[in-house]
């Protein structure tokens, strides 16, 4: 595990000062009301980007689940995705992945932004997708899509999940992911305590 950057460490005693109140477990933001089930048990705080984005403004973009910064080089936007709701998955998900960061550029415009060298500030999304307690996904789909994306197929997983969100324009500008990976719910504690 590494150090958090200098950068990243602005980014966070920001948003931990204008956000506080918007911070809740992984485990609350993995909440799937339609099917009363948390997909990850981990405790760790993260910032809720639905509510943020509530507070900043009403529209009708979506956001990823959770906005979470560890100890490593990394902004981190967190998607949980039950396999029971996988119709429209990759839409899905290359929608909450641009709009996440069109969101996170203006929560950030906020800030003493010319004071961050965002240069030094890298991006990673991921989807989570719920295998239960076995690690098995719930849909045939989804266990075809866990398969055949393992975290070590980093550009297997852009090309077949989000092509788009690389090189998407927001704000007038190249936005893009430095990684977008796909975990299982079952690997999820593992996985975050790399982050």
């Amino acid at each position: 595990m590494t150090d958090m950057n200098e950068e990243i460490q602005k980014i966070k005693v920001f948003l931990d000062r204008h956000f506080s109140d918007y911070v809740r477990t992984l485990k609350e933001l993995s909440y799937d009301s339609a099917n009363d089930v948390y997909l990850v048990n981990s405790e760790t705080p993260a910032f809720m980007l639905d509510k943020i984005k509530e507070f900043l403004f009403k529209s009708e973009i979506c956001s990823a689940d959770a906005l979470f910064i560890g100890h490593g080089n990394f902004i981190n936007f967190i998607e949980f995705k039950n396999g029971k709701n996988i119709n429209n998955f990759k839409k899905n998900c290359m929608r909450s992945g641009i709009d996440s960061k069109f969101l996170y550029r203006l929560i950030m415009s906020y800030s003493d932004y010319r004071n961050i060298d965002f240069s030094e500030v890298r991006y990673r999304f991921v989807t989570v997708i719920d295998t239960g307690p076995k690690g098995v996904p719930s849909t045939g789909y989804a266990m075809a899509l866990a398969g055949r994306i393992s975290h070590t197929k980093a550009k297997e997983l852009l090309s077949y999940l989000t092509p788009n969100m690389r090189d998407a324009d927001v704000l007038g500008t190249k936005e893009y992911y430095d990684l977008v990976e796909v975990w299982s719910s079952a690997d999820f504690d593992k996985r975050l305590k790399d982050l």
